[in-house]
Formats: structure tokens, sequence, C-alpha cells
């Protein structure tokens, strides 16, 4: 592959990914509770692309849920063709940490065989268990991970920012602020 379409897909998957983060960001911000035990579509979105979400459903007691997991069969279609797809240019969690990584720097440090192999030794283990009628893949799911990070950690920090921001604004006279709060 030549410099130039490596350079050009590279920003192709950064657009893909800060585009699905704030799609994800946006998506997290604008969903609240409603007293309804089931999320809208654009909120399940993520969720229904998600094949951990998939293999635990069809692994569940019921009926698999083909007219909403669809799209997490399709991406894994998509994954056993171009690698790791998911991952790299659509999960948020994979773009943070990508993004951590170039902020922050990574290091040189290379995972042995044993590491690498733990992933599958961990996707064993989850599916017998759900084969056994212990439902954990919501634990170790990305999304899952990312969803419960931005709730119990990150939403309230900014939540308590905006607050505060505002309690700052109302209290000041700032010229073009204040009349537009009072």
């Amino acid at each position: 592959m030549s410099k130039g379409v490596k350079n050009s897909r590279h920003r192709l998957r950064i657009a893909s990914q800060v585009i699905c983060l704030v799609g994800f960001l946006w998506l997290f911000l604008v969903t609240e509770y409603r007293g309804v035990d089931q999320l809208p579509y654009p909120v399940s979105l993520l969720f229904r692309i998600d094949p951990l979400a998939a293999l635990a459903d069809f692994l569940a007691p019921g009926d698999f849920g083909w007219q909403l997991l669809w799209p997490a069969l399709l991406l894994l279609v998509l994954t056993a063709v171009v690698g790791r797809f998911f991952c790299g240019w659509i999960c948020p969690l994979g773009t943070t940490l990508d993004g951590l990584g170039r902020i922050i720097g990574r290091g040189n440090r290379q995972l042995g065989a044993g590491w690498r192999r733990f992933k599958y030794i961990l996707l064993f283990s989850l599916t017998t268990a759900a084969l056994f009628g212990v439902q954990l893949f919501g634990l170790f799911d990305p999304l899952s991970i990312f969803l419960r990070s931005l709730t119990f950690a990150v939403y309230p920090a900014y939540n308590l920012f905006l607050n505060r921001l505002f309690d700052l604004s109302y209290g000041s006279d700032i010229p073009v602020v204040s009349p537009l709060l009072n």
C-alpha cells in the first residue's frame, strides 16, 4: 500500500472515529429516562451494532431479536472481511483510548502472547457462562464500560461544571449575559 493511500485511509479512519464519538456523546446527553424501559431508535443505535450484545441476546433464553440486532451481524461479517473494523472505526471507547494514547503517549512495551490470548479466553469464558444462564457480557462490553464511565464519572463532573458556571454567570453582572438570565 502506497504512503498516500495509507495516509488518506488513516484520515478517513480518524474522521469516522470522531463522528462516531461525537454522535455517541450527543446521544448520551439527550438520553433521559422517561418511565419506559425501552431505548428509542437513535439512542439504541450503537447497542444494535454491538457484536457482544448480539451474542448475549443469541445465547439468552427466548427468540433472537433479528429485527433489532441484524446490524451487529452485518458488522461481524465486515469484521471477518476487513479486520478490527468496530474497534478501530466505530467504537467510542476505542476512539477515546486512541486519542488519549496520542495525548499522553504510548509506551513501546509490547504485550506478550499470553496477554493477547487473554481476550479469547475471556470471550470463551463469558460465552460458556452465558450458555449456563449467567449473562456477564455487559461487564466487559466496551460500549457498556464507556457508558458506565460517562454516567458515573464524566457526566457528574460536566453537570457540576455547568451548574457552577451558570451560578457564577447569574450572580455576576456580565453585560451581555446578565440581561439574558433575568
